[in-house]
């Protein structure tokens, strides 16, 4: 959780004023005796309340809770406006375990659905799953993914399948889109001497 409310920080930190007006406006509602904490009792009735049901449980509050003092300032509640308002999945679909910075998440799913299916490491690495759908994605390719097209993923794969000497899909494919890159560049990366 360390590693989420670090994140969270930064992104509060590079918030519009606006939004970070909504962000308080989100702590003052949760905390309904207007204290200035959110109580375990508080946290629990609005994300049920609200429909975050895989956040609203005493265990991820305790996560939240840094200090260990039973309620989350504002400092710690800027973690939970994070999650909710990205909606960063939090468990592995498999083990339930807490998601700790890589994670791999099904790409059809990712894309075709509003729910997704994340798998920590060790459930991705040793096949603890069942899921209907096979394509994964770490979470840094997934985000590259989204940046670059199909072809051209396929293509700089191809690219560098050629260069490597691996026949990648079609063979015929893969050398003639290397001789083409080649020919341009007089590399198949790109790279020039």
């Amino acid at each position: 959780m360390e590693e989420i409310h670090e994140a969270a920080l930064v992104y509060f930190k590079n918030l519009s004023e606006k939004e970070k007006k909504i962000a308080h406006k989100f702590f003052k509602k949760i905390d309904a005796d207007k204290d200035g904490n959110i109580s375990l009792d508080e946290y629990l009735k609005y994300l049920k309340k609200k429909g975050f049901p895989e956040i609203s449980n005493p265990k991820i509050f305790e996560k939240l809770d840094k200090d260990n003092n039973g309620c989350l300032d504002f400092e710690e509640a800027i973690t939970l406006f994070y999650v909710c308002a990205s909606g960063r999945p939090l468990f592995c679909n498999a083990c339930q375990d807490f998601l700790k910075g890589l994670y791999f998440t099904c790409v059809k799913c990712f894309d075709s659905t509003s729910q997704t299916y994340d798998l920590c490491i060790t459930c991705f690495q040793e096949k603890k799953y069942e899921h209907k759908h096979a394509v994964f994605y770490d979470n840094y390719a997934l985000l590259a993914s989204k940046k670059t097209s199909k072809k051209d993923m396929m293509k700089k794969l191809s690219l560098f399948a050629f260069e490597v000497g691996i026949n990648f899909g079609d063979e015929s494919d893969s050398r003639r889109i290397g001789r083409m890159e080649i020919a341009r560049t007089g590399s198949a990366l790109g790279c020039h001497g």
